[in-house]
């Protein structure tokens, strides 16, 4: 991919400078991508909750059937995705009648994480709009002959992803409170996430092992698409590679 040059008024260097740092963006974006794609995927999952509060025992610990606990996650999936600020209302039926089972520091928390998981999103979307951006740009610009740079780039940013997949799952599975307690620092500017498991319903229903679980499950996830990417973008180099011009040869993979 070194050596590309778009047209334009600008120097050589300076366009071959410029066009390192796009590719450099864009080999950033597809972990990044792949893995905030995941993380959405996995937190609106009913398959999380529902193995989770099983294998945890949630409604032993909290005393709420395991239907109104589906149904809180159900609430709290809404809550992350709404488009307004309404603090969550997590919901059972007690005598007929809605009762609220988190106190005000742990609905305090959810915003928190709601904003959190608005970032993630946003990050998702921003890494997807410029990869797309890039490929429709460059392909206006070059047609088929940036086939071959795109597909390094994808290339590269699966390897990328697969290697931190593999270095974050060692981490997680070696010590996961501390990269959990570590992440907390880093993402939150209170301690409002620093709640009383034998009190706060929201551990009692989202302990530890809920949480590793959930991790290993968006790494999992995460590395299959970088996987299948990795693969695929190495079978459609093969595929172009006879399309283009003698003199350009393919920079394969």
């Amino acid at each position: 991919m070194r050596g590309y040059q778009s047209p334009g008024p600008l120097p050589a260097r300076a366009r071959a400078v410029a066009w390192r740092v796009i590719e450099a963006v864009a080999v950033i974006c597809v972990p990044l991508m792949l893995l905030t794609s995941s993380v959405n995927t996995v937190i609106n999952s009913t398959l999380l909750y529902e193995y989770g509060f099983s294998a945890y025992r949630a409604p032993e610990h909290t005393g709420i059937s395991m239907d109104q606990l589906l149904a809180v996650a159900a609430q709290t999936r809404e809550f992350f995705n709404a488009e307004d600020d309404l603090p969550l209302r997590a919901t059972v039926l007690r005598g007929g009648q809605a009762v609220e089972i988190y106190s005000r520091r742990e609905v305090d928390h959810m915003q928190d994480v709601r904003d959190l998981v608005r970032r993630v999103r946003a990050t998702a979307d921003f890494t997807l709009t410029y990869l797309l951006g890039l490929l429709g740009i460059g392909l206006w610009v070059r047609k088929i002959l940036f086939l071959p740079l795109f597909i390094g780039i994808l290339f590269q940013g699966a390897v990328i992803t697969l290697g931190l997949v593999t270095l974050g799952g060692l981490a997680s599975l070696f010590d996961f409170q501390a990269v959990f307690l570590q992440f907390h620092f880093l993402s939150f500017n209170n301690d409002l996430w620093m709640l009383d498991p034998t009190r706060d319903v929201l551990l009692m229903m989202y302990p530890w092992g809920f949480f590793r679980d959930a991790t290993l499950a968006i790494g999992g996830l995460t590395a299959a698409v970088a996987a299948l990417l990795l693969v695929s973008s190495k079978m459609s180099a093969d595929r172009i590679g006879p399309l283009l011009p003698p003199q350009l040869p393919l920079r394969r993979p």
